[in-house]
């Protein structure tokens, strides 16, 4: 989101979770990666609500 007056409402899980769910269930999906940064700890936080969880670290070198 990029508007900071809907941060914290529950948009950003809500999309994920629906997101997600779609994707599973209608577009043989098996499997979800998602590479957020590190430095990025709400996006991290709503990750997990909808069931991710880490389990690497990629190194990104010149923010490529």
């Amino acid at each position: 989101m990029r508007k900071p007056d809907l941060w914290g409402q529950g948009y950003g899980t809500e999309t994920l979770k629906v997101m997600t769910n779609y994707a599973f269930e209608h577009s043989g999906v098996e499997r979800a990666l998602l590479n957020p940064s590190k430095s990025n700890s709400r996006i991290i936080h709503v990750n997990e609500k909808c069931g991710y969880r880490t389990i690497g670290e990629k190194k990104i070198i010149n923010g490529t």
